[in-house]
């Protein structure tokens, strides 16, 4: 069951708001068209979450944490730049910010991706945590990775922030 039984909002009981974020240099320089972030956004707004932005930025360490702090979301959704080529830099590059790390994301999303890729799912280093009182997750940048990481982390996002910025 991906439906959470926890349906808190946050403390000041608004919609919890994401921006979902492209890490990709082809996209970026419009070489390719995204199609991860759309995708993402779509589970997302389908399970009642609020998008405010889907942005594309490239795989640069700067680009990547300015995204990250910006404080007029409560959620991250990172695509892209997790894989383990050289510019795939967005696991290296959030790791130090991390106040909090939420394992069990990453985890479960290398589980529920052996069904869609067998076991290239280990390749995968999606992970989840909290930056500066906001939830960050990071997937792979394929369409169909993002919908599943989006689908998964819908079902505690609320919950997630309700506890994030209660705290």
């Amino acid at each position: 069951m991906l439906v959470s039984d926890h349906h808190h909002r946050p403390p000041d009981d608004r919609p919890v708001t994401v921006r979902v974020v492209t890490v990709s240099d082809r996209c970026h320089s419009g070489e390719r068209e995204d199609r991860s972030g759309p995708a993402a956004r779509d589970e997302l707004e389908h399970a009642g979450i609020t998008v405010v932005e889907v942005r594309v930025v490239p795989d640069e360490p700067d680009a990547v944490r300015s995204v990250v702090q910006e404080k007029d979301v409560d959620v991250v959704f990172c695509t892209g730049g997790t894989g383990v080529g050289p510019r795939d830099i967005t696991i290296e590059t959030l790791e130090p910010l991390l106040d909090k790390t939420l394992p069990g994301f990453g985890e479960l999303f290398r589980a529920r991706s052996v069904e869609q890729v067998g076991t290239a799912a280990f390749l995968s280093r999606a992970m989840a945590g909290v930056v500066a009182g906001r939830a960050v997750f990071c997937v792979p940048g394929s369409p169909k990775a993002a919908a599943l990481g989006a689908r998964l982390a819908a079902s505690e996002m609320a919950h997630l922030v309700f506890h994030v910025l209660k705290g």
